[in-house]
Order: C-alpha cells, then structure tokens, then sequence
C-alpha cells in the first residue's frame, strides 16, 4: 500500500543460500570442523623462518576449503565469532606451545592471529587471551595479534582501551593491510603496535609503479622512526624482494616464497630447518 517492491528470485535465492551458510556455520562451531594454515613469515635475507601467520579455513562437506571473507561477516553478525575466535586462539596457542617446546626450544617463533572486529569490541577479549595463554602455557610475547587500520577507527576509543589491556598482558600487536585504511598518524602512535604490515597493494607494485615504491619507502622510514618492524605482505616476485631488501625492509610474506601450509608441512619446514624459497620451489 502506497509503494512498490521490486521482487527478484535471485533475491530469494540468496536469502536462502545464506541462510543454509549460517545453519552449517553454527554446526561446523559445535563440531569444530575448521582448519588452520600457517603462511610463513620470512628474514628477507636468509629467507628463514622467524613466524607463522595463523589463517582460518572452513572445510565445507560440498562447498569445499571457505575462506574467512565468505563466513567471518555472518559469524559477527550471528555472534559466532565469539567461539570461533576463541577456538582459534586455543589452536594457535597449542600448536605454538607445541612448536617452541618440542620443535625449536633453542630458537622460538611466534604465531600471529588475526582478530575480527567484532572480536575487537568483545569486552571479554582480554580474558580469553590471558586464559589461553595460561592453559597452553605458552609465553604471551610468543602469540600475536593483527587488527586492521579500519576495525581501529571504526570505533578508535574502544579499541585503543582493549589493545592497551591486551599490551598489560604481554602480547605483541600487529596492524595488518596498514596504507589501505585511515588511521591518522596521531592514532598510530598512541597504539601500542610493533609491527606494521605493508598491505599488498603497494607491495605487489613496487617494481612497476613509482608511487607504490615511495609510499612503500615512507613506511619503512615511518617504522623505523616509531622504533616498529615491518612486514612486507604479498611478495610475489624476486624483483619484489630484492627491491624490498634494498629499502632494509628485514621481514616478507607471500607465495614467492611459501603459500599457507597445514599444520603439519609447517612443521616439517621447522624440523628440516629449510629456507622457505626451498618450499616455494617444490
């Protein structure tokens, strides 16, 4: 009554799609029916290992290996990110533990996991990482954390607040696809971060396109002055690393050298002791 509504089946279609996605969501967080993979973060130099960024995977039974940026928007929106999250950090936490006391007790790594944004304004976020720290016994430095430049100005007070607590505990935080987003440099250097992560747009272009070169270039400056490291994502090429190498960027992530590996060949790289331009090269 004194309107219209435009109909179309697609719309429907989708609806009932989503609404099949979220029901084996909910199963899939009863029965933990995800997997993790491990992209290794590498010396520039050696190309050794020196961490792991942890990275979240829904094996689905007839869609197949999901990614996060299909299933983490309905689990916020749903409020499953809560135990998702809490069960990757109890993962991650136990494999790392795992890793540095069997593995590499001469030479630790660390684990990064990334946190949703939803997650980020969970009031009980801190609690769950001091608990998992405790339970796995792993030392809290050992297992970071990325956020974005847009959860931390999408709501900048409450995430200041919770990255402060997070800090107290002794965890290292890491701003993830920093360039892309826009957080003001005042914010920066309030956050208590120690490391950047280059976003791969800029990263992926240094070779062909001056500006992305330059921008890259401040960033390394801008790091250096706020005494933070650096993590160069999306490396695909050597030129891309040389050139990396050459501004003094130490850290590089990407297919040049190591896709995501299950928690099992991640392993077997640390045991070997392999550079991961090895793996990358079959």
């Amino acid at each position: 009554r004194s309107g219209t509504v435009l109909f179309e089946p697609r719309m429907l279609l989708e609806q009932n799609e989503r609404r099949a996605l979220e029901e084996d969501l909910r199963a899939a967080v009863r029965n933990g029916d995800f997997q993790v993979f491990y992209q290794p973060l590498v010396d520039v130099a050696t190309t050794s290992v020196r961490s792991f960024e942890a990275l979240l995977r829904w094996p689905h039974k007839t869609r197949g290996l999901i990614a996060p940026d299909t299933f983490i928007p309905i689990a916020e929106e749903t409020g499953l990110i809560r135990p998702i999250g809490e069960w990757v950090l109890r993962q991650d936490a136990q494999r790392l533990a795992h890793w540095n006391a069997k593995v590499l007790p001469d030479d630790p790594i660390w684990v990064s996991v990334n946190v949703a944004a939803r997650q980020l304004t969970d009031p009980g976020l801190v609690e769950i990482v001091k608990n998992t720290i405790a339970e796995s016994g792993v030392e809290s430095g050992q297992l970071k954390l990325e956020i974005t430049e847009s959860m931390i100005m999408a709501d900048a007070v409450t995430a200041v607040g919770a990255l402060d607590q997070l800090k107290t505990l002794g965890i290292h935080l890491l701003m993830d696809d920093f360039g892309t987003g826009h957080a003001s440099l005042s914010y920066l250097h309030r956050l208590p971060i120690s490391t950047i992560k280059i976003d791969r747009y800029f990263v992926g272009r240094i070779d062909s396109n001056s500006e992305c070169l330059e921008i890259v270039r401040t960033i390394l400056n801008l790091s250096r002055s706020l005494a933070m490291d650096v993590v160069a994502e999306g490396v695909e090429s050597s030129a891309q690393r040389e050139l990396l190498q050459s501004l003094g960027c130490e850290y590089v992530q990407g297919y040049l050298l190591s896709p995501p590996l299950d928690a099992d060949a991640a392993e077997r790289l640390l045991l070997t002791n392999r550079a991961v331009e090895s793996v990358a090269k079959g």
